[in-house]
């Protein structure tokens, strides 16, 4: 019994040091990152500001919020 208990808790650990690994190369595509650099902040404002002046052309998220 000790022995599955100790096997769960390394597997446990193994997935938790994988999972940001994987997540890495992932875009956030959240409301707020509309220029999709991974940062929310005041350029994406001037993203959305370029998209409603026609200056920009709208991204996947973008598309998807409106």
């Amino acid at each position: 019994m000790k022995r599955m208990i100790c096997e769960a808790v390394m597997m446990l650990c193994v997935l938790l040091l994988v999972m940001p690994a994987g997540a890495s190369d992932y875009t956030l595509g959240i409301y707020g990152n509309a220029n999709m650099d991974d940062v929310i902040d005041e350029a994406d404002i001037a993203y959305v500001e370029g998209i409603i002046a026609g200056t920009n052309e709208a991204n996947r998220v973008c598309r998807r919020q409106l």
